[in-house]
């Protein structure tokens, strides 16, 4: 399976994490998520991660936040308990072998809708791409490929990059931004395709959640692929996001 696989290769390369880049496009399923399980990840990270991470910046050295905080948070989602969450390894760090990688978010029920932004910045905080775009109002789970940002330049080998996701309530207080983060960083090895055995490929997890991310687009009745998808997921402390739908979601304003 591949999440033995996984395993194996973690233990050898001492790989962690998945995440990764882009726009919204047609990759983005609906994702009904119970609202006390976010809040519960929530508290399970800020056990794990320490209060200063909610409030120190995420370029000194902290690993990131998969489940977003802010000040605007209750009042921009359709539950108080709700949050963005990225759909990444507990500590935020990923690796992979794509030059281009994609990302996914849980994006939870809105009051309205909002405008996103996100930004990759290198290893010299240098901001490498950046972009904001329209975000439906509706729950689901988004898939932000690097390959879709105008101009975005392919991951270097072994240099680490930090992204940044964010709804923007108020373009004129950045204070009020919901925000997740995180950091990636691409390593020696062939990226699998579609036409891949899964069981056989020597993933990482990052490129493994988007490998199955992708195979579920194209089979969605898969069961195998389906139960892949819980396992990877329950690796990474996302137990409570296994149940998704994958129906899809519009993109853009209602």
């Amino acid at each position: 399976m591949i999440i033995q696989q996984f395993a194996r290769a973690s233990m050898l390369l001492g790989l962690t994490g998945f995440v990764s880049l882009g726009i919204l496009t047609s990759n983005s399923w609906a994702a009904p998520v119970n609202e006390l399980a976010v809040n519960e990840l929530a508290v399970n990270e800020l056990a794990v991660n320490g209060k200063e991470t909610e409030t120190a910046s995420p370029r000194l050295g902290i690993p990131g936040r998969r489940v977003s905080g802010g000040t605007r948070q209750d009042s921009i989602f359709a539950s108080q308990y709700d949050a963005i969450v990225a759909l990444t390894a507990s500590d935020n760090i990923s690796t992979t072998t794509a030059a281009d990688p994609a990302l996914l978010f849980y994006i939870p029920e809105m009051t309205a809708s909002q405008t996103a932004e996100f930004v990759l910045r290198d290893s010299h905080d240098t901001l490498v791409a950046e972009m904001t775009f329209p975000i439906s109002r509706k729950a689901g789970l988004v898939s932000l490929a690097m390959s879709d940002i105008p101009d975005a330049p392919t991951l270097n080998l072994n240099e680490s990059y930090t992204w940044y996701f964010s709804i923007i309530p108020d373009a004129d207080d950045r204070a009020n931004d919901v925000v997740v983060h995180g950091s990636i960083r691409r390593i020696e090895g062939k990226s699998q395709g579609l036409g891949s055995e899964l069981a056989h490929a020597n993933l990482t997890w990052h490129d493994a959640v988007q490998t199955l991310a992708q195979r579920y687009q194209v089979e969605p009745n898969n069961a195998a692929i389906a139960t892949e998808w819980t396992q990877l997921l329950e690796s990474a402390g996302l137990t409570k996001f296994v149940q998704l739908s994958f129906a899809p979601v519009q993109a853009g304003f209602n």
